[in-house]
């Protein structure tokens, strides 16, 4: 069945009490809604219990997927076994790095489930919202190399410049810089971390060229009647993420609402 990860198995019976962290052996059977599956009976399995969190949650360790900035994995793979792909809503990891830089290096995380959401077309299933530091981790910001690399960006906002090399981060220009490229502009900026603040800043900022991106100021979420900049861009569905868009000039970006795309031969 396509999107695995939307199934829930649902316990209605009072009589199964399960615990969390613990694995069981059940059956279930489907409701009219596909996704949805009512556990019919269970048994726990005894020698197996997942370490927990102060907060209950599932701890687990993630790898960093290099193509994919925010983007973590759990288990193997093609997430077969673990709980695959994850991302990291409140960038916990981004601003650590192991000390030990080999492909392999681990962080320790505190994992949440999310809701079932039917209209959900992403591998993200499970969402990282603990992070425990273990004596291997070291702040961003004495990741020094990357601190003194020329970037190229976009700017997003008024003086703010969007870096996808740098997991994402915001790029804030310093008022010394008196120039204030316009938005949807290409530009290579120099950025400084300030590590008091938690965040990027430059005094140096060149245009790449006269051609900047085409933008509209309009409502772009159909939750709310928000004004946001909307940028015009060339991609294409990412191969490695089902529901997921990939430009050069920011990354990996989700399609939202299951948008078709249109295609046009010889062109990403």
């Amino acid at each position: 069945m396509k999107h695995m990860k939307l199934i829930r198995f649902v316990v209605t019976d009072p009589r199964h009490r399960l615990k969390v962290g613990y694995k069981y052996r059940f059956n279930a059977v489907m409701t009219e809604n596909k996704y949805i599956w009512n556990v019919t009976d269970c048994a726990r399995m005894s020698g197996f219990r997942e370490i927990l969190t102060p907060g209950g949650r599932i701890k687990t360790h993630v790898r960093k997927i290099y193509y994919s900035n925010g983007v973590f994995r759990n288990g193997t793979e093609m997430g077969d076994s673990g709980y695959g792909i994850m991302d990291d809503p409140l960038n916990l990891v981004r601003e650590h790095v192991a000390h030990d830089h080999r492909p392999d290096a681990e962080a320790k995380v505190g994992i949440m489930d999310t809701p079932f959401n039917k209209n959900d077309k992403t591998i993200f299933r499970f969402r990282i919202v603990e992070l425990f530091n273990d004596g291997r981790l070291q702040l961003f910001s004495k990741r020094a190399p990357i601190l003194h690399k020329a970037l190229f960006g976009v700017m997003v906002g008024k003086r703010v410049i969007f870096a996808p090399e740098i997991d994402g981060y915001l790029v804030n220009i310093r008022p010394e810089f008196r120039h204030e490229p316009a938005i949807g502009s290409l530009v290579v900026c120099k950025p400084d971390w300030d590590n008091e603040r938690r965040k990027y800043y430059t005094v140096n900022v060149q245009l790449m060229h006269a051609t900047r991106l085409q933008t509209v100021y309009k409502p772009v979420f159909r939750e709310s009647d928000q004004l946001a900049y909307a940028f015009r861009v060339r991609g294409r569905p990412s191969p490695a993420f089902s529901g997921f868009f990939t430009c050069h000039h920011f990354g990996l970006v989700e399609n939202r609402y299951d948008l078709p795309y249109e295609i046009k031969e010889n062109e990403e």
